[in-house]
Formats: C-alpha cells, sequence, structure tokens
C-alpha cells in the first residue's frame, strides 16, 4: 500500500470513529477524560501486561500508541487475549479503531475477549479493530 492510501485510511478511520463517538453523544475529550478515570477502571479492569512474542507497542499514526505485529500473521489467526479474567491486557488497551479493521475482539462464554484476525497481516502492520463491533 503507498502512502497516500495509508494516509487517505488514517483520515477515514479518524472520521468514522469521531462520528462513531458522536452518534452516542459523546467527544473525543469526554471519551480520553473517561478512559484515564478511576471509575472506568473500576468497571473495565486494570490494565495488565501479557507476555507476548506476537506484537508491540509502538507509537501509532491513527493514534498515540497502537500494537503492531512482531511476524506474519494469516486470517483466523489469535492474536491473544484483549480482556483476561476481567483485566485488560496491553492489546485490549492500546488496539485502535479503523473501519477498515484487520482484526476483531470475540467474547468468549467466560467473559474472556481475544483478537482474532480477519485478514492476513505482514510483520509491521497496526493492528486495528472497528469498535462498531466491540466484543461481538
Amino acid at each position: 500500500m503507498n502512502t497516500k492510501n495509508i494516509e487517505t485510511d488514517i483520515k477515514e478511520s479518524n472520521i468514522d470513529y469521531l462520528n462513531m463517538i458522536n452518534e452516542y453523544g459523546l467527544n473525543d475529550i469526554d471519551i480520553r477524560a473517561c478512559i484515564e478515570s478511576k471509575e472506568f477502571e473500576e468497571k473495565v479492569g486494570k490494565v495488565i501486561p501479557e507476555k507476548t512474542n506476537k506484537y508491540i507497542i509502538s507509537k501509532s499514526k491513527i493514534e498515540g500508541k497502537g500494537i503492531f505485529c512482531c511476524f506474519d500473521f494469516y486470517k483466523n489467526d489469535v492474536l491473544g487475549f484483549a480482556i483476561k479474567n476481567g483485566n485488560r491486557t496491553l492489546l485490549g488497551r492500546y488496539t485502535n479503531h479503523s473501519s477498515k479493521n484487520n482484526a476483531i475482539f470475540h467474547t468468549e462464554k467466560n467473559g474472556d475477549m481475544i483478537a482474532i484476525l480477519i485478514k492476513d497481516i505482514k510483520k509491521g502492520e497496526e493492528i486495528l479493530v472497528n469498535y462498531r463491533n466491540h466484543g461481538h
């Protein structure tokens, strides 16, 4: 994918994110304050580290930090836990939104949530989910 396509995808994803939160009557400032609040942590769990060599956290062109693959992965591969035993993992905390997502978060019967890839991805690509489909 060339740089122009990547920049267009980033702009579209950011616009889609802002449209989505606006649909819920929210704004970016309120979302950020909520995510950093003690109440949010109590409701969704603390962020816990998960030892893995599958991904790293790095600066994202979309927003802040993101999750980036350390290897090539394939459609239907499980990347790891987003929520485990009632707590968010780094994968659950730092996966960014995109309308052109390459992964989904799937909630297991026990309440844990896993990230499953819905496309083949290359080493170094950012893992992206569509927040509208969060947890299905």
